[in-house]
């Protein structure tokens, strides 16, 4: 009975050495053992815990371990995790979150690794399978520090017989289509003021500025005649705006031409099939955000964005991690665009058969069919030439989504004052100009 005893405390200390090291997960790990991987987060999602629970099951080498400062300091999670980031209390790989960290600034104090290095060294892995175009976007001087597993297009949509058929289009001429039609609504009332500011500041086409080489023009033409228009919009989008209006009026603004204009963001390849089919009730052009050149379309990730860090301890771990979300099982189930061409591919031949589920009596149940207007309206599947018009939208893409939340916060505040009728919009541009300019050169 004693043996029995000492073999069952044995054998338990034996697996919790296996398992998890007995609650010493963050110390070096021993030969045969799987080497530590942390990961730092601002604050976790399923998607992301799902990832890690796959990555640390397949994976015989490595084990990923989050540290989530959301729950670690509830109060000020992303003070804390900025602090450590700039002490240099850094972790392997960082989940970042554009829309809340200063990611820029992090790239020009050249706290994150360059990924072509982990790319270009991997015999297993050959960048030529990915977007090119993609990399190209994200790349600060030929470097790429942040990678997205994938992506949506953020653009300007309208009804081609409004906007006409070519792409892209000057603050200038912009500017001037919304005065040649003051009885029209140029966007949707949901938006307000600073709505309008933020989207086109954010789209990364005006390069309004510029964190990695501290640079901004917020004080030029085409910013003043930016606050000017977003000045047409209300101060606030209305209290409970759904509440209070009639449903089938605003899902036909824009195909009755009440309103000419709509945020598009293509996410999948039926997108621009379901503008023409549902949202504007006929062809589209796919306009792009008012830019001196380019194509006036944005790269947008929604938060699912990484970077390994440029002293990571474990720099390989944090590549093999990354990987996985590169790999033909990840990507192939992505629910935006993937950024594998050959998983892009297969998105764009399963856009070829409309989507549907199989009823109880074995029956195909289509789920393209919205109702609009009164009227039913089928999307339908695409067509070659709708695929080929797709990929000409994402490889003519070549900016990104652009936030930075304390020049959000500059920017809202003094244009606030233009807004309020308290200063001029060149004396808030000013402003905001010189605001931005040194919270730029403090963070370089």
């Amino acid at each position: 009975m004693k043996f029995k005893k000492i073999f069952m405390v044995l054998t338990a200390a034996a697996l919790c050495l296996t398992v998890s090291s007995c609650g010493k997960s963050g110390d070096v790990q021993t030969s045969g053992e799987k080497k530590k991987v942390s990961l730092y987060v601002w604050s976790t999602n399923s998607d992301i815990e799902k990832a890690v629970m796959d990555f640390n099951g397949r994976s015989t080498a490595y084990r990923v371990e989050i540290t989530d400062y959301t729950e670690k300091y509830p109060d000020e999670p992303l003070t804390h995790l900025s602090n450590d980031i700039i002490i240099g209390n850094l972790p392997d790989i960082i989940l970042l979150d554009a829309y809340s960290m200063p990611v820029e600034s992090y790239i020009a104090k050249g706290l994150f690794a360059n990924l072509y290095d982990f790319m270009d060294s991997d015999e297993r892995f050959n960048r030529a399978d990915y977007l090119e175009s993609y990399f190209k976007a994200y790349e600060v001087n030929g470097k790429l520090y942040e990678l997205s597993p994938e992506f949506s297009i953020h653009t300007i949509v309208g009804k081609t017989s409004v906007i006409g058929e070519t792409s892209g289009w000057t603050m200038n001429e912009f500017i001037s289509f919304a005065d040649e039609n003051p009885d029209r609504n140029i966007f949707s009332g949901i938006y307000n003021k600073g709505n309008i500011l933020t989207f086109f500041i954010n789209s990364g086409c005006g390069d309004y500025f510029n964190s990695r080489t501290g640079e901004c023009r917020f004080d030029s033409e085409d910013f003043i005649r930016l606050l000017e228009f977003c000045d047409r919009f209300p101060n606030e989008t209305p209290e409970n705006y759904y509440d209070t209006i009639d449903m089938n009026e605003y899902k036909t603004q824009w195909r009755t031409g009440g309103t000419l204009l709509d945020f598009g963001f293509i996410s999948d390849f039926t997108s621009l099939r379901r503008d023409e089919t549902v949202t504007f009730g006929e062809p589209v052009t796919v306009k792009g955000f008012p830019s001196e050149d380019g194509s006036g379309l944005s790269f947008n990730n929604y938060g699912m964005e990484f970077a390994i860090t440029a002293k990571a301890g474990n720099g390989e771990g944090a590549w093999e991690f990354l990987k996985y979300f590169l790999s033909n099982e990840y990507q192939d189930k992505s629910y935006m665009f993937p950024i594998k061409l050959s998983a892009l591919e297969k998105k764009a031949e399963a856009s070829k058969e409309r989507p549907f589920f199989t009823d109880g009596n074995g029956d195909k149940v289509y789920t393209d069919i919205e109702t609009i207007g009164g009227q039913e309206v089928t999307v339908g599947a695409n067509t070659d030439e709708d695929i080929r018009r797709v990929m000409d939208i994402i490889n003519s893409t070549d900016s990104t989504w652009n936030y930075d939340s304390k020049i959000a916060v500059i920017v809202t505040e003094e244009a606030a004052a233009y807004f309020a009728g308290q200063k001029s919009a060149k004396e808030a541009a000013g402003i905001i100009q010189n605001r931005v300019s040194n919270y730029l050169a403090e963070n370089r």
